[in-house]
């Protein structure tokens, strides 16, 4: 698994050298959970977003955590059908949050073995 962070969006034509090509499924999830409270602004960054990784090779879909939030035991088989997941920024709080309700860290580890997961 790779961890690569950003304090920006990345922008069409800007590939990081640490965002490898898509390996085995190229798919990525985009999870806006950071962005719950800001509605509109949602749809925009995920279109954004999803058009940038998709000049990298990516088939996008949103991983919204809240699905999870109840059955967290089924998020690391969502996680095992893509290769890259990708966090947008905004309220870090809100994000955090989702991502402990839905058993993010646990599905996560899960990951730890998978050379292509980033």
């Amino acid at each position: 698994m790779r961890l690569l962070l950003s304090s920006w969006f990345l922008t069409p034509g800007s590939r990081p050298s640490a965002l490898p090509g898509t390996l085995a499924t190229g798919r990525a999830g985009i999870v806006l959970n950071a962005l719950d409270e800001y509605g509109r602004s949602r749809t925009r960054d995920y279109a954004r977003e999803s058009h940038t990784l998709g000049t990298f090779g990516y088939t996008c879909e949103e991983l919204y955590l809240r699905d999870y939030f109840t059955a967290p035991q089924e998020l690391p088989e969502r996680l095992d059908g893509l290769d890259l997941v990708w966090a947008l920024g905004g309220n870090a709080f809100v994000l955090a949050r989702a991502m402990t309700q839905a058993g993010f860290r646990d599905a996560l580890q899960e990951q730890l073995h998978r050379a292509e997961f980033t």
